[in-house]
């Protein structure tokens, strides 16, 4: 009898043994699929955060840009006043100059630059030389700028 006993044992523990391996794949398949959702999920959001560097890159950029257009401009005609609204730059932004006189030779420049999402301002003074050769035009001997927003 305990012959009996120990081989009907023996029928359920093998039994469940094949029964388990079924669990044990579904729960490993599930953990795989978990680990694999996580790791998009971190990618997706690295992949965010380079498009929203990249966007504030280009907005500085666009303003960067726009001063070359301003001491261009100054130096072609020291009337130069800046620009009527926003004019778009050459990679997808958009800036705004005004220029105030704060003597014959000195000028105040405010740059607005947007791109996308963000919105930069900058201002710069400008130290000028008169050409005494040519009316209107100057060089510009200073150029300081700093973002204020």
């Amino acid at each position: 009898m305990n012959m009996a006993r120990l081989w009907s044992t023996h029928k359920i523990i093998s039994f469940n043994r094949k029964g388990f391996v079924l669990p044990l794949v579904l729960v490993i398949l599930a953990l795989l699929v978990s680990g694999a959702g996580f790791f998009l999920a971190q990618g997706n959001k690295e992949l965010e955060a380079n498009v929203m560097n990249r966007d504030y890159e280009f907005c500085i950029l666009t303003a960067k840009n726009a001063m070359a257009v301003v001491q261009s401009a100054i130096e072609d005609d020291l009337n130069y006043m800046g620009t009527e609204g926003m004019e778009e730059d050459e990679n997808g932004g958009y800036y705004s100059v005004k220029i105030t006189w704060v003597s014959e030779t000195q000028r105040l420049v405010e740059i607005e630059s947007h791109y996308n999402e963000y919105t930069k301002k900058f201002m710069a003074e400008l130290d000028l030389v008169k050409n005494s050769a040519a009316f209107n035009k100057a060089k510009i001997s200073q150029f300081k700028w700093r973002m204020v927003v």
